[in-house]
């Protein structure tokens, strides 16, 4: 373009009006005339070609300053140059209307399917307020892809995988390693009972050794995987930590001890789980298997109950959310007697030997 163009005029040969009674921008038209300029995507642009491009913005602004100009970028550094040189920075603060409008009016997804979305995961309006997020889910939703069955899959599959599939293919990153990169970060935030840490303690995150922490930071930002806050890392959306965490401690090799060292507490004398982990708990809770249930039972039925009765309403093909304590113990007991049938041998007896022979303690 610079070759062709010169170096102060590549808006005359790229751009492009929205309607046809704008003429094309001439040498002459931009120095008589007032033109609003809006430029998408200065992240898209090689990282070896930003500053040439920031360059070139700033001469046409001083070149030209009777024409507005408007430039959207994910966070980058090379933004600071252009503030520095009179543009104004501002944010876009997106909720889920925004996303549910995007899936039924760009992407053409019937309403019946995004309110089954909303049903099997009353909190996706926190993915769907993200445009990346919500891109994803409507890449697998326009496709007709089958969805994750479970709230904690969606989360991770869809809202973590699916994301950092996409850029590991600039190949940049290995997709495995920033995956658990982004659960160890999460099941460190997640167990500290905060939603973000300070840049300058990552270094001491336990994460995969074939990636710099400050770099994949710097790169997960600017990809919107994590929040464009200065000096700290965090998640988009505390449903994305949430998840991450109860992902990682299914994915150790015995997740009933892990959980029981880092979420339970004695009080009075009985076990209580941590209050602060109320969601990644119920997500957790949601997604355990069979052999799992039995020792969840009784470290909390309440809990494992309620979970115990949605998936007794999924069997029976209801959608009534209305649980009657009755209707909670029956189902409960049902999923109980599945989950004990399933079972290893030495799990069966559990009532008599307690929860460490469940988990194999010693």
């Amino acid at each position: 373009m610079r070759r062709r163009c010169g170096a102060r005029s590549p808006l005359r040969c790229a751009a492009k009006a929205f309607d046809d009674a704008t003429p094309k921008p001439t040498l002459e038209g931009l120095e008589r005339n007032t033109y609003a300029f809006l430029l998408d995507g200065l992240d898209e642009v090689a990282t070896d070609r930003r500053a040439e491009v920031v360059e070139a913005l700033v001469s046409l602004t001083a070149d030209y300053p009777q024409h507005p100009f408007v430039l959207t970028s994910r966070p980058i550094a090379e933004r600071e140059q252009l503030i520095g040189h009179g543009f104004k920075p501002f944010r876009l603060f997106l909720d889920d209307s925004w996303g549910r409008d995007f899936l039924l009016e760009t992407l053409g997804i019937p309403e019946s399917r995004l309110d089954a979305l909303y049903e099997q995961l009353p909190r996706v309006g926190e993915l769907l307020g993200i445009p990346l997020y919500a891109a994803l889910i409507g890449e697998r939703l326009a496709d007709d892809q089958e969805l994750p069955a479970s709230a904690l899959e969606l989360i991770t599959d869809v809202g973590v995988r699916d994301a950092a599939s996409a850029e590991a293919e600039s190949g940049a990153l290995r997709a495995d390693s920033l995956y658990r990169f982004l659960q160890t970060l999460a099941l460190t935030l997640e167990l500290r009972g905060v939603n973000e840490a300070r840049v300058d303690d990552l270094a001491a995150l336990a994460a995969p050794t074939d990636l710099d922490p400050m770099e994949v930071r710097e790169r997960l930002v600017e990809r919107a995987l994590l929040r464009d806050l200065p000096d700290v890392a965090a998640f988009q959306t505390v449903t994305i930590q949430e998840g991450l965490a109860a992902e990682g401690l299914h994915s150790t090799a015995d997740p009933v001890r892990t959980l029981r060292d880092v979420a339970v507490a004695q009080v009075g004398g009985q076990e209580v789980l941590r209050g602060d982990l109320d969601h990644a708990l119920d997500l957790f809770f949601e997604a355990a298997p069979a052999e799992l249930r039995p020792a969840l039972w009784a470290l909390d039925e309440l809990r494992w109950g309620a979970n115990a009765a949605c998936r007794y309403y999924e069997r029976r093909g209801s959608g009534d959310a209305r649980i009657s304590v009755g209707t909670l113990r029956h189902a409960a007991q049902l999923d109980r007697q599945r989950s004990l049938a399933r079972a290893p041998r030495r799990a069966r007896g559990h009532r008599t030997f307690g929860l460490s022979a469940l988990c194999g303690c010693r």
